[in-house]
């Protein structure tokens, strides 16, 4: 362990210590962070806020577009982390913005609903509408509809799966997906998910509470809109790249994934990062790997944009 990690994970007594048992949503929300870091590239994107009309209610968006960059630029649909429970636009602004920047394209990250208060599938059909809502309006805010990829951090990673595994079938195509450190499977049964269940920033009891608050009293795990790791068919999914950290519970779930898209023959890149833990890529100011991982993220991002074939690394 680096000294890096050492001192984070040292800063996380609090966090690491919390009993979930009856934790109210709310609480937990006040005692996570706002927004984790500032990144690098806050002066060279524009960010603004926009408004999405859904079929049933009004969501709230950001949007980060990289300076001196005129004409209809490829998009990233990006979704925040946080359990399904916690989390804002804000948690990734470090991410979304590297990620415009390096990338050369708009990044639009979405405020779904959030449970308790809003339980499966409520979150994740925020998600789809607006995905819909950026691609049938592609001149208002300046995209290239053709060139659409998504992605997302932990839960939100779960919901970019998702679309991903339906774009060819009820949303416009897509043309990457952008997976980091995400949320695959309800099961708590791998390797990674026993040996870090404890300690380590997303905890076993952590994720189990985030199942609980976000899933209604009847529910089937197995469902692929809920651990897409267990989608029937793969073989028209669109391209990943899929980050995951050495230290995190959810890491063999996300190389399984990995595993399964290559076996139905989709182009994979999949990165492990070490001395890293659940969401690092967040936090610049706290990992100087993360800064790395941003870059690595928005390389293959590009590519996907340009048409350069993606070549899984051994």
């Amino acid at each position: 362990m680096n000294e890096e990690l050492r001192k984070f994970l040292g800063e996380q007594n609090d966090i690491n210590h919390l009993n979930f048992n009856g934790l109210d949503a709310a609480d937990f929300r006040n005692k996570f962070p706002k927004s984790f870091s500032e990144g690098n590239y806050r002066d060279k994107v524009n960010t603004t806020n926009v408004q999405i009309n859904l079929s049933g209610n009004e969501i709230s968006a950001r949007l980060y577009r990289p300076f001196d960059c005129n004409g209809k630029l490829p998009v990233l649909v990006y979704f925040h982390g946080g359990g399904f429970v916690i989390g804002t636009p804000s948690l990734s602004d470090s991410v979304c913005e590297g990620l415009s920047y390096c990338a050369q394209c708009v990044v639009i990250s979405v405020d779904y609903r959030l449970a308790p208060e809003y339980k499966f599938p409520a979150g994740l059909q925020d998600a789809f509408e607006a995905l819909n809502w950026v691609y049938y309006n592609d001149v208002i805010l300046g995209i290239n509809s053709e060139l659409i990829a998504v992605g997302g951090n932990s839960a939100g990673g779960n919901f970019a799966a998702v679309l991903a595994q339906a774009s060819y079938d009820v949303i416009p195509n897509l043309c990457h997906q952008l997976l980091l450190c995400p949320v695959l499977n309800y099961s708590f049964d791998s390797p990674s998910s026993r040996e870090y269940a404890q300690g380590w920033f997303l905890s076993e009891n952590m994720m189990q509470w985030f199942w609980d608050n976000y899933l209604p009293d009847v529910f089937d795990r197995y469902d692929p809109l809920i651990s897409p790791l267990h989608a029937y068919q793969l073989k028209n999914v669109c391209s990943a790249t899929i980050i995951t950290a050495e230290y995190d519970i959810l890491r063999d779930d996300a190389h399984t994934y990995a595993q399964k898209l290559k076996e139905a023959g989709v182009p994979v890149v999949l990165r492990c990062w070490e001395d890293s833990i659940h969401d690092f890529i967040l936090m610049p100011d706290k990992f100087s790997i993360a800064n790395e991982a941003i870059v690595f993220a928005a390389e293959r991002l590009k590519d996907s944009f340009t048409g350069k074939h993606i070549i899984a690394e051994k």
